[in-house]
């Protein structure tokens, strides 16, 4: 089995107040849980309006699987979202 998680700290350009950073953040991370079938949350930053924090999880037997998965989230922010990624820490736990 491989756990890996992936980490990333963002900051949201169109992000005006809370509710819109909500917004954007849910977006990701609904897509992420619905169609790639990995665990995610947003960590920290809670209070700041443009910035978020989120973690994604994935275990599989396949060790590339995995890592792929996760670089498919990675490369969805970066495409498909407002945003400067300041972070990104990919690690294989187990």
């Amino acid at each position: 089995m491989y756990l890996y998680t992936l980490e990333v700290r963002i900051r949201i350009y169109d992000s005006f107040s809370l509710k819109d950073k909500r917004r954007t953040v849910k977006s990701i991370l609904d897509y992420s849980r619905k169609n790639l079938g990995v665990s995610a949350a947003e960590i920290g930053d809670y209070d700041l309006v443009n910035m978020a924090r989120l973690v994604f999880a994935t275990v599989s037997n396949d060790n590339d699987f995995s890592k792929s998965i996760l670089e498919k989230i990675f490369k969805r922010i970066e495409e498909n979202y407002q945003v400067e990624i300041f972070e990104k820490k990919l690690e294989r736990l187990v």
